[in-house]
């Protein structure tokens, strides 16, 4: 709706997974990168703000009908979009930073930033490089704490996770196959940690090719 308000063209919508395992639904808005910065904000809040608009009907008919079930499905939606708020994952949070700043790749922007406030570069930075340097300062921090407290708390799940996956495909097309919700919470911190180093590791390898060719 946002997108067609602003007269930018809009693809259609699909279907694919988030983190290579979070199924997820998506709308096609590349053509918001030839908005003005607060048309492309206002495009990219909307899913949020319609989602919410969701949520409340859903918390008001649960209330009428007296529904827990009603409730507690509007209310998890309704904290789900705060999640999405939080612009240290590709979510809209983090599109609504990246329009904000005009960085169409802020996290790797950021990093660079916070690369050259380490390195005592001041002169190089003005005021919107020191918010983004302080962007990658916790996008990154956060991560981190992330991967330590995995290695810390979580190491035997991280070790026998290979095993455990090689178990779940050869028995996902049994027709006892079952897995519980509770059991699912426990796999996906686990797969998220993965997910963090293979890219950790990933950026590192092109880098290092990029160093040798050089």
């Amino acid at each position: 709706t946002a997108t067609h308000y602003y007269k930018a063209k809009h693809g259609g919508i699909g279907f694919g997974l988030y983190l290579y395992f979070m199924p997820v639904f998506f709308a096609d808005v590349t053509d918001i990168w030839r908005l003005k910065k607060w048309e492309r904000i206002i495009v990219n809040a909307s899913g949020v703000y319609f989602a919410l608009i969701f949520c409340t009907i859903l918390i008001l008919l649960s209330v009428v009908a007296s529904s827990k079930t009603l409730f507690a499905i509007g209310s998890a939606l309704a904290f789900k979009q705060l999640y999405n708020l939080l612009p240290y994952l590709r979510t809209d949070g983090y599109w609504i930073a990246s329009d904000y700043f005009n960085q169409p790749n802020l996290m790797i922007n950021s990093f660079n930033q916070f690369q050259k406030l380490v390195s005592f570069s001041f002169a190089e930075l003005s005021r919107k490089d020191y918010l983004l340097a302080l962007y990658g300062l916790f996008n990154f921090g956060l991560m981190f704490y992330f991967i330590g407290y995995m290695l810390a708390f979580h190491f035997f799940e991280i070790i026998c996770f290979p095993q455990k996956l090689f178990l779940f495909i050869s028995i996902i097309s049994l027709k006892s196959f079952s897995y519980s919700f509770s059991e699912i919470s426990k796999v996906l911190p686990v797969i998220i940690f993965y997910f963090f180093v293979s890219r950790i590791l990933v950026n590192l390898g092109k880098k290092y090719l990029k160093v040798k060719k050089k």
